[in-house]
Parts: structure tokens; sequence; C-alpha cells
């Protein structure tokens, strides 16, 4: 009995020193093996040479949903695996880097390929174990990864009030909205401190807002002949990770502005851009050496996009707003006089008559005729009645007050409103005009109607009856001679 335990103990033992020494025979691939398989691995597929020894069941099944035929890769030869690089596209970069280097001993290769709408990571080893050559591969599907990885980089826009975005697109101004990013930020505890500067025509950075360390500063001015370090993002038009500012110099002609206790910081600048032209910067500032992480950055750097359209958007809507007021303008006023025209006539005489009947205010209407325009025109050319016009408008206008108006009705005639003006004090003021232009050079003369608008009569109905006022005073009045015009 006792030699029958030691000779199954005996075989017991010469069972395990054959797994040890299988284990350490194979320990290298398994390995690899074992390093691939922390993957949430789709396949696996390992040649001896050139002839396939083992893949896993649902390998096949997996390519063949993507009409790609495992069978194809049972013996990968180098004349086979050439012949692949066209028949299979999505793994011709993968091929061309396998076929390039298929001699070679030891082999490490990684890609990422698209097939349909997911990525995969494909890994390949080669390695040596026992004069043999083994080829081992693994199939990994990564968008999952992806995914969880972009839900991690935006979790902290979640944190972000929603207000902020709304805030851009609703143009407000750049140094509210950057106030919102700091505080926002800061409670997050990502930065400490935040800058943001726009470049002058004449060079100079306005620093729309800043907290550096609680202190906060707007709408400052940087002259342009003192280069800090927005100067230079701007400048230079790049990204700048600093990692410790005190071992940060900056090049000649820019330095460092300093803002509240000199300790180490962690600086990222971004460039304000809009079609490739930087017209600002960003920084984004927290204590510490190496403080920004990757994830933080790739938020600095939309937040910087954000506040780019932000400001763009807004400096554009206020040009086409200017641009629109200005056609505006110009769609109510006579191009050469500069006088209201009767586009504005009719809105503004609607207007007064409406106010009339609510309010029994008192409003003259004046229409007004130079003597002798045309006798000017035919003597001393077109050029210089032109210039009588100008001439009459603007005397007229100084003369008004800001609330009355002045109108070219059509040649040399013209229509003045005197919101409330009874006759009595309008015939003041048409005296005080005629008086100005009398002593003008060359003098200006004219005849005139004058009536209160009557809020009972339709607009064309009062312009005509100003009008046979004016022409009883033109029958009444003898014409001047203006052989003096010069």
């Amino acid at each position: 009995m006792p030699l029958f335990f030691i000779f199954i103990f005996s075989i017991l033992i010469l069972i395990i020193l054959s797994l040890v020494l299988l284990i350490r025979k194979y320990q290298k691939l398994i390995k690899i093996i074992t390093s691939g398989s922390s993957f949430s691995s789709i396949g696996m597929a390992i040649w001896e040479h050139e002839k396939l020894i083992f893949y896993s069941p649902n390998f096949p099944v997996f390519l063949k949903s993507y009409n790609i035929d495992f069978k194809d890769f049972h013996n990968a030869s180098l004349e086979k695996l050439s012949m692949y690089k066209d028949k299979f596209p999505e793994l011709k970069n993968f091929l061309e880097n396998l076929t390039t280097r298929y001699h070679d001993d030891e082999l490490n290769i990684e890609v990422e390929i698209p097939i349909a709408n997911d990525f995969y990571l494909l890994k390949f080893y080669r390695t040596i174990l026992n004069k043999k050559k083994y080829s081992i591969l693994f199939l990994v599907n990564i968008s999952e990864n992806i995914q969880k990885y972009s839900e991690s980089l935006f979790e902290p826009f979640h944190k972000i009030p929603g207000e902020i975005f709304k805030d851009i697109l609703n143009r407000k101004p750049l140094s509210e909205i950057a106030k919102k990013l700091y505080n926002s930020l800061s409670k997050l505890k990502i930065i400490d401190s935040i800058a943001l500067g726009i470049k002058q025509k004449d060079g100079a950075i306005k620093i729309h807002y800043a907290n550096i360390d609680g202190k906060e500063l707007q709408n400052f001015v940087i002259p342009s002949q003192e280069k800090s370090l927005i100067s230079y993002i701007i400048d230079f038009e790049t990204k700048k990770y600093i990692k410790d500012s005190n071992k940060f110099e900056l090049p000649n002609g820019y330095k460092k502005i300093q803002v509240g206790e000199k300790e180490s910081n962690s600086i990222y600048g971004v460039p304000l851009m809009f079609d490739n032209k930087v017209f600002g910067a960003v920084l984004f500032e927290k204590r510490g050496v190496d403080k920004f992480t990757f994830k933080d950055m790739q938020i600095f750097d939309l937040l910087a996009n954000l506040l780019s359209i932000n400001y763009k958007f807004k400096e554009t809507f206020e040009n086409l707003h200017i641009e629109k007021e200005i056609n505006y303008r110009n769609s109510l006023s006579d191009p050469l006089t500069k006088a209201y025209n009767r586009n504005f006539l009719m809105h503004f005489l609607e207007k007064i008559i409406e106010q009339a009947k609510r309010t029994n205010q008192k409003n003259t209407l004046v229409f007004i005729d130079l003597y002798n325009f045309k006798e000017i025109n035919d003597k001393f050319g077109h050029y210089f009645g032109d210039e009588i016009l100008k001439k009459f408008v603007e005397i007229t206008q100084q003369t008004l007050r800001k609330m009355d108006a002045i109108v070219r009705y059509g040649g040399d005639e013209f229509l003045i409103i005197l919101p409330k003006s009874d006759i009595k004090n309008s015939e003041k003021v048409i005296q005080r005009l005629k008086k100005a232009l009398i002593e003008a050079n060359p003098p200006i003369e004219f005849s005139y109607g004058l009536i209160d608008l009557d809020p009972s009569l339709s607009l064309d109905e009062n312009i005509k009856k100003v009008d046979i006022k004016m022409y009883e005073m033109k029958k009444n009045q003898k014409v001047p001679n203006n052989e003096n015009a010069s």
C-alpha cells in the first residue's frame, strides 16, 4: 500500500511539473492573450506561421455580417494578404502595414477602423516562441468606449447653467457672459481666474472682463505698447498651455501683467477667431503647477469658440442694424439736400394729425416756393441751383427746432411742419427764417403760405389748402430780380 501511494504521488508530481514547464514555455503567448482579453473583444484569432490554429467562435459570424469571409484568412500568406488589400477596403491600411513588415519577428500594430456605423480597434501582435512564429489578432468594438468618453468629456457642461448658452445666442455683452462663465467654472473648481480681451483697431487690448483670484475688472484698456500674455496669444494666433507661470518667459516685447499674489499658476490661453481671423483671446487660470487636464482644455476650446461666435454674431447684427438704420434714414431723406422726402411726410403728418384729434393740439403746416429758381438754373447752371437748394435747407434746419421738420416736396418747393405751434408763433419763425436767408451769400428769398393743420381734413386736403395760401401770396407779392445771384 505505501508503494502504491508513492507511485500515485510521483505521477501527480510529474503532471504538475509538466504543466509548469508548459506554462513557462508559452508564458509570453499567454501574457499577450490575457493582455488583449481585458478588452470587450469581438473576436480573437491565432496563427502559427501562416496557418490558423485558433479563433473564437463568434469571430467568423461577426465578420460575415460585414461581408468579410473569415475563410480567406485561414492561410495568411504574404501573397494572399497582398491580394486582400483591394478586396477588403476597410482593412487596407492595416494590411499595407502588415505586408510591409511581414517578415519581422516581433510586431505590434494597432489601428482604428470604421465598419458600418461603428469604430473598431484592431490589435495585432507577433512573437517568437520555441522557434515558432505566432501571430495574435484581437478585434475590439470601441464605439461604446468613445461614447462613454464623449459623455465624460461633456459632463461638466451639464453643470454650467443653460442661461449662459441662451445669453450667447441672444448676443449679450461679452463681459456679462464671461462673468457668468467665471462664476460657473470657479464653482466647479475648474478655474480660479479668467481674462477675456479683444484687440482694438489701434492695437490696444480691451479687457471686457477679468477676475483674478476674486478681483474683478471690467472694460479697461491695455495700451498697444504694453504687450501682455493676451497680446501674445492674439499676435501669434496660437493656443498656449503654460504649466507653471513662474517658469514661463514671454518673448522680447511682451511682459506679464501681475494681478494678485505672485505664485505658480497653470494658464491656458485660447485665441478668439472667426473666419480664420484672430480678434481676441481668453485666458483660463488655476493655482498650482500643471493643473489642467486634456478634458479641461477641450472644454476651454469649445467655450472660446462659443465666445467667438457670440462676439462676431453680435458685431454683425449691430452692423446690420446700423446699415438698416442708414438705409431707413436714406429712404426718408432727399439725397441732394438731406431734407426729408415725401415718404417721411406722409408718416409724420399722419401721426401729427392723429395726435391733434386726441389733444386739440395746434400744429402749423408751411408751404414754401423759392423765387425765380428756374431762372437761376438757366442763368448759372444746375450745379449752382443745387447749391442754393442745399444752402436753403441747411439754414432752415439751423433756424427750426429739433421737433420741426422740413420736407422737399418737389423741385424748389418745400413743406415745413411746426408741431405744437399756432399761426401767430409760426409766422414769427418764418420771418426769422426769411431774415437769415436774406443775409446768406447769395441771398435766398421765397413765397410761403401757412395754415393750422386741420385734423378733420385728409393729408392731401391739408397740403392742397396750404398750397393755395402760398400761391395767393406769390400773386400779391412783387417777384424780386435775381441779377445779383452770384
